[in-house]
């Protein structure tokens, strides 16, 4: 006679489904953050061209200034949804993915904004 063995692999199997799904909730958020944050840099540099409030020949310092915003931005709003995406998933590993691609998607539409 055959007794059945417990799938003894399922829990992990849950797992990783659980954190794929996770990632993919989760995509949208950090791009639409970033998404906004290089529109608003790209705003802001292109009013101040307008207006001659900066020259072209002020890149580097704009760039600079637009790097700067979106590190500290990136930051703050990567602490504050790590924190959510830790208390909703319970994935510390998920909770880190999200915090460092928000700070370098922040980062990277800030430079390409400016």
């Amino acid at each position: 006679m055959m007794t059945a063995r417990p799938d003894r692999a399922a829990p992990f199997r849950l797992r990783a489904a659980r954190l794929e799904h996770g990632r993919a909730i989760l995509l949208p958020v950090v791009a639409g953050q970033s998404g906004n944050a290089g529109a608003q840099a790209l705003a802001v540099t292109m009013r101040g061209l307008a207006l001659r409030e900066i020259r072209v020949a002020d890149w580097v310092r704009v760039t600079r200034k637009e790097v700067q915003a979106g590190l500290i931005n990136g930051i703050g709003i990567a602490i504050t949804c790590g924190i959510g995406v830790l208390i909703w998933s319970g994935s510390p590993g998920l909770m880190l993915v999200i915090v460092i691609s928000m700070i370098i998607s922040m980062v990277a539409a800030g430079t390409s904004g400016a």
